[in-house]
């Protein structure tokens, strides 16, 4: 894996030395007049070709904000990590995560405490996991792409691969735990933590009690 890499860093023009650490690559990649772009754009089709390839490697890439000065680096380092170990529980399906791109993900990695966060989580959401049923975590999975979908039903429904109607049944139900339209601001955007929560906690991919 490691020629690999290589290999596609030199086809870039990188002449930055490739570091290997533990199960880690460390590498730099030039962000001069705006190529940051470009070079993320090659790195995150090389990732998708990895894993749709026969072995079906799965790489993830963790990308820290640029970096101008010597002294930078640790911090860059710091944040390149912060970003994989959050790819690696979000798995984001274009198998990199960006630093400046976390929003206030950031902060919630940041909180010592993680039983805060999972209290938050289930006040907010905690009434839709049906521990009883087949598959517990269907309402919330359901809010979760509804939201990402900015309330477009039709949208939703696609990516779910659901009739409109059976959508509509399942908001109705979500709306009736709640308490909340699925509108409602607030509760829009304390659902949004709540879910982003869920899933880093991976609570989720456990059997519930």
């Amino acid at each position: 894996m490691r020629q690999q890499l290589q290999q596609q860093l030199n086809q870039q023009g990188n002449s930055f030395p490739l570091l290997e650490r533990s199960n880690m690559f460390l590498f730099l990649l030039p962000d001069e007049e705006g190529e940051g772009f470009q070079q993320k754009k090659w790195l995150q089709q090389w990732l998708q070709a990895l894993a749709d390839g026969e072995e079906s490697l799965s790489l993830l890439c963790g990308l820290s904000a640029p970096v101008r000065q010597l002294q930078g680096y640790p911090r860059a380092l710091s944040q390149a990590r912060q970003a994989l170990d959050l790819c690696d529980t979000l798995r984001p399906t274009q198998r990199i995560s960006d630093y400046q791109q976390l929003g206030f993900i950031k902060l919630l990695s940041a909180v010592s405490d993680p039983a805060l966060l999972n209290d938050f989580m289930h006040d907010t959401l905690g009434c839709l996991i049906e521990p009883g049923r087949k598959a517990p975590w269907l309402l919330l999975e359901t809010l979760e792409t509804l939201l990402q979908e900015n309330g477009n039903v039709v949208r939703a429904a696609d990516r779910l691969g659901l009739h409109r109607n059976t959508l509509h049944q399942r908001i109705q139900r979500i709306e009736k735990l709640t308490g909340y339209p699925v509108s409602h601001p607030q509760f829009h955007l304390n659902a949004s933590v709540a879910l982003v929560i869920w899933r880093l906690s991976q609570n989720h991919l456990q059997d519930p009690p």
